[in-house]
């Protein structure tokens, strides 16, 4: 394998894992609001509905965490090459950052990257099986804020440019205020939120 198809491949299901699961988040908060908004009066912890949409999150989170694992792969592939190719020692190798290409920009990601993108994925499974089996609408509120938690994570990870990174920073700071302020059972929760911003 060549420096220029491993890079290649990486770029492939590093994109793949983004778009398959932004569209996803974007596909089951439209159909979740759809749904609550239209059915106000039906009880959401009885509905086989919510039971639908909480397995197709979970085969989403799988499929994206496939598609990161084999970015990954790539990665380590790319390295081990880049490092051969150029007889360079393997902590120069590791810390090289690689070119991605989204929407025409140019972005960057190394080994902290991945390892923080691991993270976010590794917590959202873990949240996943934490959640009682009772499909409530608190439920579906942390499913929604954590996917684009994560999709924020992505780009925060890989930004090159201080004003996005700063700009991704702040970012981050919106799906965590609703999960204290949503997700939380305390009356207490907007005060919390305001002081978790601040």
């Amino acid at each position: 394998m060549t420096v220029f198809s491993a890079a290649l491949y990486l770029q492939v299901f590093l994109k793949l894992n983004f778009f398959f699961f932004s569209t996803a988040t974007l596909f089951i908060s439209f159909f979740y609001f759809l749904f609550s908004f239209r059915n106000t009066n039906i009880k959401l912890g009885t509905n086989f509905i919510n039971l639908l949409f909480k397995f197709v999150n979970i085969i989403c989170y799988l499929v994206s965490f496939v598609f990161f694992l084999i970015s990954f792969f790539f990665f380590f592939k790319l390295i081990t090459v880049y490092q051969l190719d150029n007889n360079l020692p393997t902590a120069l190798a590791f810390s090289k950052k690689y070119n991605i290409f989204f929407f025409a920009y140019r972005f960057e990601i190394d080994i902290f990257g991945f390892i923080l993108l691991l993270l976010a994925y590794s917590v959202g499974f873990l949240s996943l099986l934490t959640l009682d089996t009772r499909l409530s609408q608190v439920n579906f509120n942390f499913f929604i804020y954590f996917n684009f938690f994560v999709i924020i994570v992505f780009f925060f990870v890989i930004v090159n440019d201080i004003v996005l990174f700063f700009f991704f920073y702040e970012l981050l700071l919106l799906p965590s205020f609703f999960f204290v302020y949503y997700v939380s059972y305390s009356k207490k929760a907007l005060q919390a939120s305001l002081y978790f911003v601040i």
